[in-house]
């Protein structure tokens, strides 16, 4: 079975949609094609982050999760997609029942790269932790952001971002140095 027509045909809707150009066909298509496959998803316009938003703004609230597309091809090959998104679950156990659990209750977070090793929300301050970074930022609903960065050459571990009754919903995302996100999900204030 050859993807390819349905794998554009697909693209060309959600490009539509979003007021971007579709790719006008297969030796098009083989000529913008890339690894890793977010280069080739951003190099045709789309913003990962702004879709999840978006839902949310549109009453539709969704999951922020992470995945690779791993073909099979072996971690020392420029081509190699594997390990390149993952989710990490807060679930009493790594018991099936747990797991699922946590999965559906969005217990979890997004990631590439960074470790979010805290949240929590203290006198209206959203006050997060994580691994080595250099930026973190606040997203609300109301399209309000706030950044706190690395000063050069150094990183930060932690961010606080006071958060305003307007703000109706707030996520975070974390960038480390390599520019790997982490993804918190939505929370509703």
């Amino acid at each position: 079975f050859n993807d390819v027509g349905a794998g554009i045909d697909a693209v060309n809707k959600m490009l539509i949609e979003r007021g971007l150009s579709p790719i006008p066909g297969v030796e098009r298509y083989r000529e913008i094609f890339d690894f890793p496959i977010e280069d080739y998803y951003r190099g045709l316009g789309f913003d990962d982050e702004r879709v999840l938003d978006d839902f949310w703004r549109a009453g539709k609230p969704i999951l922020c999760t992470a995945a690779d597309d791993a073909h099979g091809i072996l971690p020392d090959d420029e081509r190699c997609d594997a390990f390149g998104g993952w989710v990490w679950i807060a679930a009493r156990s790594l018991d099936y029942k747990d797991v699922i659990k946590a999965l559906e209750n969005g217990d979890f977070y997004a990631s590439a790269g960074p470790v979010i090793k805290s949240l929590m929300i203290e006198d209206d301050t959203v006050c997060i932790e994580f691994s080595d970074a250099e930026v973190a930022n606040i997203i609300t609903s109301g399209r309000r952001t706030a950044f706190v960065r690395a000063k050069a050459g150094e990183s930060i571990n932690e961010a606080r971002f006071p958060l305003k009754e307007s703000d109706g919903f707030f996520r975070v995302t974390v960038t480390d140095k390599k520019g790997k996100k982490a993804y918190t999900q939505f929370y509703q204030i």
